[in-house]
Formats: structure tokens, sequence, C-alpha cells
């Protein structure tokens, strides 16, 4: 027995544990191309986990549907400034012409 008053199967176990969730989580890494696969091993290892898969998946679904309409939001976002800085720009230059030609109309009347 050890301090905390369980016993060293016990902790052997939890080692175990540890090292099949980490192993669980390496072959999910290594499946996630493959869910189809990922799928057969959460159901050969422990099958009351299927409807949790499943709903995450569809969870996971809609996710990535929402992930492209923001994307898809923020490209449009983008556009929009994009464009509002070049008609910034145009007025900008449009104006320093005219402030050129004006220069020059002024100078025009000063000499004559």
């Amino acid at each position: 027995m050890s301090r905390d008053g369980t016993s060293k199967a016990h902790a052997k176990g939890n080692r175990d544990q540890s090292r099949f969730f980490r192993a669980s989580a390496l072959f999910c890494c290594l499946t996630q191309p493959y869910p189809l696969l990922l799928e057969e091993y959460i159901y050969f290892y422990s099958p009351s986990n299927m409807s949790l898969v499943k709903a995450l998946k569809t969870e996971l679904g809609g996710s990535r549907a929402q992930i492209k309409v923001l994307q898809q939001d923020k490209l449009v976002m983008k556009n929009k400034e994009q464009d509002r800085i070049k008609v910034a720009i145009q007025l900008v230059r449009e104006r320093e012409i005219e402030g050129r030609v004006a220069a020059v109309v002024g100078w025009a009347r000063f000499i004559r």
C-alpha cells in the first residue's frame, strides 16, 4: 500500500489507462483522414461511445459549415475595405491634381 491508501496494482492500472489514452490519441491523429477507420476503432474498444462519436461528427460538420460561412464573410468584408481604400486614394489623387492645376493657373495669372 502507498501513503494515499492505493495499492501498487491500482497505480499500475492508472499508468496502463494513461498509456491507453495516449495511444488512443495518437491513433486518432493518425486516422483523422480516415473517419470510418476511427469509428470502427472506437466501436471495437468502447461501443457505448458510438452515439457520442456520431453526435460529435454531426457537431463537427455544422462547425465546418459555419467556418466556411465566416470565411466567405471575411472575404467580402476584405473586398469592401479594399474598395473603400481605392476610392479614398482616387479622391486624394484627384484633389492633388486639382491643386496642381489651381497652382499653375495662379502662376499664369501672376505672370501676366
